[in-house]
């Protein structure tokens, strides 16, 4: 055998389809930036730019979220309508609530 037969049979040899490829670590920012997606939206909303800066306003002001909310029923004034909100995202601060969340 010559050397180039000698090297393209170790070649075949090294590439099996079984290998598993090696994970690559992330980098610092896109860390952080999953960790806020996962504690803002726990179910895998999608959170636009306005509402992010909401909910961030809300941090900066003290109030802390309320887990175990599973809906808020909210009573309109006048000709008794409801809204609801299922899974809404709930913050508190000396007995004043700020609900996030889409009306029904």
């Amino acid at each position: 055998m010559t050397e180039a037969e000698l090297k393209a049979k170790a070649v075949e040899e090294d590439s099996d389809d079984d290998d598993v490829p090696e994970l690559e670590e992330q980098d610092a920012g896109a860390a952080e930036g999953a960790e806020e997606g996962a504690a803002a939206g726990e179910e895998g909303k999608q959170l636009n730019r306005a509402e992010k800066k909401a909910r961030k306003m809300m941090q900066r002001l003290g109030m802390r979220p309320v887990g175990g909310v599973a809906r808020v029923t909210l009573k309109t004034a006048g000709k008794g309508g409801y809204f609801a909100i299922e899974g809404p995202d709930v913050y508190e601060k000396n007995g004043t609530y700020v609900i996030f969340g889409e009306a029904r």
